[in-house]
């Protein structure tokens, strides 16, 4: 991330040159907006508007004073009371402006936003103050999560302000070990219907790591470690999702219509009961998918399927391998 502090002082300058620019703009209106002429071109003509009678006597011979007049014109100074004074504040005006964009500071601080005197400092400066503002009030992570909001979804971030306000300051007064308390959240997007909500502060266990998790809920009865225990039973919701989808293959479906659809999908509830219930009958303790697999390559045998998952040799709960020793090399070969 580059520097904010050196981009104050590069606003400061660019501020301080847009207003000098629009100074000269207005002043020499009859220039237009063409390039202003070469610093020593403007010095030039300067030096030799400042010559004595004798001196602008031998430009005027050599030919030299014809161009000076001709700037002089172009300019709208004909009628200035002291062109020679204004072509050279003129010079350092334009002297200004090239140091200006040909600071390479500048172009290494802002990379690609960098164009000189036409560069976007206001909308850069703005959303200086936004970042600064999002991270102070939600934090750092969320602050880089909403930069990447669409454009046309910025319009509505509004309306999550104040119930993204209060839910950071009552996440941010965190509790040791469990907490039971009502906080009252007033929810724009529920109409500003008031909501009594319960925050519970839980040690929940993470890969073997204890972890302090904040949930909010709005049942009043339920206990601390109840609403924990529901939130580490949520996997389970995912775990079916993952079954129907990968397993039965019900991510694909054969029909387009919503009646193709409706079928396939209560036909893969109907197996997937089936085969839970089947698992609970023979106590298999292996992966939902291995006896997927199993029962598919028996689909059209008349077999018993609790003998046949008995005889599997894993539905016990035993998982060592049940095959003889001389089983595992090729008799003669050792």
């Amino acid at each position: 991330m580059w520097d904010v502090a050196a981009f104050g002082p590069l606003r400061e300058r660019w501020v301080s040159l847009v207003a000098k620019e629009r100074e000269w703009r207005q002043y020499l209106s009859a220039y237009g907006r063409e390039t202003w002429p070469a610093p020593g071109t403007l010095r030039s003509a300067s030096g030799l508007l400042k010559k004595g009678n004798l001196g602008r006597a031998m430009a005027a011979i050599s030919g030299s004073a014809k161009p000076v007049r001709d700037l002089v014109a172009r300019l709208g100074l004909a009628d200035s009371q002291k062109p020679a004074d204004d072509l050279a504040a003129l010079a350092n005006h334009v002297d200004a402006i090239d140091a200006f964009e040909a600071d390479e500071s500048a172009e290494r601080l802002l990379a690609t936003s960098w164009l000189g005197l036409d560069t976007k400092f206001d909308l850069i400066d703005f959303g200086i103050r936004v970042r600064r503002y999002l991270t102070e009030q939600v934090g750092r992570d969320l602050m880089l999560r909403l930069l990447q909001v669409p454009q046309e979804s910025v319009r509505r971030l509004h309306n999550f302000e104040a119930p993204a306000t209060n839910l950071r300051k009552i996440i941010s007064a965190r509790a040791a070990g469990l907490d039971d308390r009502s906080v009252d959240l007033t929810m724009d997007m529920l109409d500003n219907e008031i909501q009594l909500m319960r925050r519970v502060v839980a040690l929940v266990e993470i890969d073997g790591e204890e972890r302090e998790m904040v949930f909010l809920t709005n049942n009043l009865e339920w206990s601390p470690r109840s609403v924990a225990d529901l939130y580490r039973c949520r996997w389970e919701i995912e775990v079916f999702f993952k079954q129907i989808k990968q397993t039965l293959q019900l991510a694909d479906f054969l029909g387009h219509n919503a009646n193709a659809v409706r079928w396939q999908v209560w036909i893969a509830l109907l197996v997937y009961v089936l085969l839970r219930y089947l698992s609970y009958l023979s106590k298999w303790a292996h992966s939902f998918t291995r006896l997927f697999t199993i029962l598919r390559a028996v689909l059209w045998e008349k077999l018993d399927l609790l003998k046949l998952l008995a005889c599997y040799g894993t539905a016990s709960g035993s998982f060592r391998n049940l095959a003889l020793p001389e089983q595992a090399y090729f008799p003669g070969f050792l």
